[in-house]
């Protein structure tokens, strides 16, 4: 079983098979790395504190992706509060994305009873 196969089982269990973006009620349907994994892959980033279960529409999200704006801004106010696109510059958003999600995630494992570093 690869490395990728097992995080996907690991994350999706973990969020008890729903999308983790805050204020979401979709179900999750994919493996997302919340700091980014780079061209070409970067094992490093292979890690269950780097990864999140997360539908469709916010996996793109945390790839930086936006389909349109109005829906690319609302899931950001969810996750950074209202007002974030002036108070981050442009070239901090991935990186306050990914720190973001990372910290929620984390929050809502040990909230659940799992230890990260048993994992």
């Amino acid at each position: 079983m690869s490395l990728r196969t097992v995080l996907r089982a690991q994350a999706r269990e973990l969020a008890g098979d729903h999308c983790c973006w805050p204020g979401c009620t979709s179900a999750g349907a994919e493996l997302a790395h919340l700091h980014s994994v780079g061209m070409g892959g970067r094992k490093a980033a292979d890690v269950i504190t780097n990864v999140a279960w997360m539908c469709r529409k916010h996996a793109r999200m945390t790839d930086g992706m936006q389909e349109n704006w109005p829906d690319f801004k609302q899931g950001h106010n969810a996750l950074l509060g209202e007002g974030w696109e002036e108070r981050i510059p442009m070239s901090g958003w991935a990186w306050a994305r990914a720190e973001a999600l990372t910290r929620l995630v984390a929050e809502r494992r040990r909230a659940l009873g799992f230890d990260e570093r048993a994992l």
